[in-house]
């Protein structure tokens, strides 16, 4: 796993061979815009247990790796992170 420079964002990649990128909640009102999805999602706008950090839903997934993700690594530009993974 590996935050983008800005923190804006948290890659994950793994065994599945998928790069899954997560948008992190940066402001009140994208909280408030998250409870609101929540809610019409059948959530408990009342009951809050836990304070999410990222948005539920994945920002980004690249496809097509062709084996195990090992590494991630940003770029210094937050829209491309580089991706490793070992060839056989």
């Amino acid at each position: 796993m590996e935050f983008s420079k800005d923190g804006r964002y948290l890659a994950a990649g793994g065994q599945d061979k998928i790069v899954r990128v997560w948008a992190v909640i940066t402001t009140p009102e994208e909280r408030r815009a998250h409870e609101r999805e929540e809610e019409g999602a059948g959530g408990n706008a009342s009951l809050h247990l836990s304070a999410p950090v990222f948005q539920q839903k994945t920002f980004r997934e690249y496809v097509g790796h062709t084996s195990t993700i090992l590494d991630l690594s940003w770029s210094k530009v937050w829209t491309s992170a580089l991706m490793g993974h070992r060839q056989r």
